[in-house]
């Protein structure tokens, strides 16, 4: 009986610890090896695919430090929050949390001055935040990873969008979030200029009211040529000289005004077309929003495009739309399709041109294999001119930039320009709080199912458990 007593006790034995081990084994890999699922409306949970893909290109270690007294738990459990996601897409993302007024010393070295202050740093670079927000975060990780600095040029001098006018046709706000995603933004007389200046990585003509002379427009040809970036916003009108420039690179600048009565809808002029249709470009690539675009003309690709230009069609109107081509009679408030001389929908507002430079005359043909295929690499990823002609610039003003997709739209022309195509994607957005309302019988129900209705009815199975086993004794 004893020894039969001691078999059965092994077995239980034997039974709790490979239990047991099997829990211990199956937590160790969910530690390192596991998916997490936002459940959430509105993905309050999910990081933007901006940041998802900043952080799945970093190839050196990122640490942010918080720095937090003991009154401000609910924002370190906020904070610690959001970092638990960005930890949870890249290894090589890590955190900790100070309390500065323990630990005064590493404050010091971080000269930190104010409570709530985190700092992402990489290798000797860093960068201080003050708010929880992902954008702050992940823009601060970008200005930490970058090498060197990419500076944008808005060209002056032919009535363009002013990029430090507050008024709503001005263009300070499209520069502040040009200088959020980490690029520097200066100024540029084209008249004045015999060439571009060597730190340019991109140059933008935002909306020319005068025509670009022709002495401008072969210095803008060279730069593109020796592989610069150009982002052309041409409102309608007769500019007959930068119509003519652009065909040489296969687009066609219409001089008439897209309409589209569709967007009535909107609650908005038919002279702002409501774009949903996008082409096939690493700039629209999954863009699902839409954009507007008030007083855009019609931008064409050419019938032929010249030899070695990638040419593609960016945006287009919806089917129901026209290039009205009596701008007179648009004027007078004849809004009305002219079979024969209207060009009917949908129409395309907006395209990229990209264009490859020979490579240098170096003699390959003698170098390694190797050494010659990274050669070639290095020149076609440096040399390669860009372009992308929009015809209207008002959507990127002070009073539009914030509707729907416009700033991201802005922004992803501006990285691809840049050659800057991980960042190409929707930036993090605020999330909306949603408020349930409870009627008096759900109020009534959630009190009395959960805090009574429950609770009695385990004590009641224990009473009937107990008075049964009572009986069979």
């Amino acid at each position: 009986m004893k020894l039969q007593a001691l078999k059965y006790s092994l077995n239980a034995g034997f039974a709790i610890v490979l239990v047991l081990g099997i829990v211990v084994f199956v937590e160790a890999i969910s530690y390192r090896h596991y998916k997490k699922f936002d459940l959430t409306s509105s993905k309050q949970h999910t990081l933007s695919d901006q940041t998802i893909k900043v952080l799945s290109s970093i190839q050196k270690e990122i640490k942010v430090t918080g720095f937090f007294n003991q009154t401000q738990v609910a924002e370190e459990e906020m904070l610690r929050n959001l970092l638990d996601l960005y930890a949870y897409h890249s290894s090589k993302f890590s955190y900790e949390f100070i309390d500065p007024d323990k630990n005064p010393g590493k404050a010091k070295r971080y000269q930190i001055t104010t409570y709530g202050t985190s700092v992402v740093e990489s290798g000797d670079k860093e960068e201080k935040i003050l708010e929880i927000e992902e954008e702050k975060i992940t823009n601060a990780i970008l200005k930490v990873i970058r090498k060197g600095e990419k500076i944008i040029y808005f060209s002056k001098g032919h009535g363009e969008k002013n990029i430090e006018d507050l008024n709503e046709q001005g263009f300070n706000f499209a520069k502040k979030a040009i200088e959020e995603s980490n690029y520097k933004v200066k100024e540029l007389f084209l008249a004045t200029a015999e060439s571009l200046p060597e730190d340019a990585n991109l140059l933008i003509i935002p909306g020319p009211q005068k025509p670009i002379l022709k002495a401008e427009l072969e210095t803008i040809e060279k730069y593109i040529k020796d592989g610069g970036k150009v982002f052309f916003m041409v409102d309608p009108g007769d500019l007959p000289e930068l119509a003519e420039f652009v065909k040489n690179f296969g687009i066609s600048l219409q001089k008439d005004l897209v309409v589209d009565k569709v967007s009535r809808i909107f609650g908005v002029d038919p002279s702002m077309p409501v774009i949903t249709q996008y082409g096939e470009h690493p700039i629209v690539r999954n863009f699902s929003i839409a954009t507007f675009f008030p007083l855009t003309r019609s931008v064409e690709m050419t019938t032929d495009s010249p030899e070695g230009i990638n040419v593609v069609s960016l945006v287009k109107t919806s089917p129901n739309s026209w290039a009205e081509t009596d701008l007179d009679r648009y004027e007078k408030g004849e809004v009305v399709f002219e079979e024969g001389k209207d060009r009917a929908g949908p129409i395309s507002i907006g395209v990229v041109a990209s264009l490859n430079k020979k490579l240098d005359d170096t003699d390959l043909s003698l170098q390694p294999l190797e050494l010659k295929q990274n050669q070639i690499e290095e020149n076609k990823k440096t040399k390669e001119g860009r372009i992308v002609v929009i015809g209207d610039s008002d959507f990127a003003s002070n009073s539009r930039i914030n509707i729907l997709g416009n700033s991201d739209f802005f922004l992803n022309v501006i990285n691809w320009l840049l050659e800057e195509e991980d960042l190409i994607s929707i930036r993090p957005k605020g999330s909306t709080a949603k408020t349930f309302t409870l009627t008096g019988v759900q109020q009534k129900m959630i009190f009395w199912v959960p805090l009574v209705f429950m609770p009695g009815l385990f004590i009641l199975s224990g009473i009937m458990v107990y008075k049964k086993r009572k009986n069979m004794k």
